[in-house]
């Protein structure tokens, strides 16, 4: 597995689940670190210090601004991105 660290963002009702994800993942070990933030709080220098990195993007909708902007960033970093979204052909989904 190339992922060793994650950030999970999410915004409203999908942080709480994200958290529970994240609570759930390092309680079985599954990544070095797991870091959960609020899509408006995505800050580059979290990006950039990422070795081993992923960026797990969670969203109802995928066209919140504030997520798609996250993943551009992460993607133009080299980091490795998930995306779960609920609706098929989202903007968030058409970024790389």
């Amino acid at each position: 597995m190339l992922i060793r660290n994650l950030i999970i963002a999410a915004n409203g009702p999908n942080l709480i689940a994200a958290q529970y994800g994240a609570f759930l993942m390092k309680h079985l070990n599954v990544f070095n670190t797991i870091k959960v933030v609020s899509g408006d709080n995505i800050k580059d220098k979290d990006l950039e210090k990422l070795k081993y990195g992923g960026y797990l993007s969670l969203t109802q909708s995928g066209d919140q601004k504030n997520m798609i902007n996250g993943v551009i960033k992460a993607t133009k970093l080299g980091v490795t991105c998930i995306n779960v979204v609920n609706v098929e052909d989202s903007p968030i989904t058409r970024v790389i």
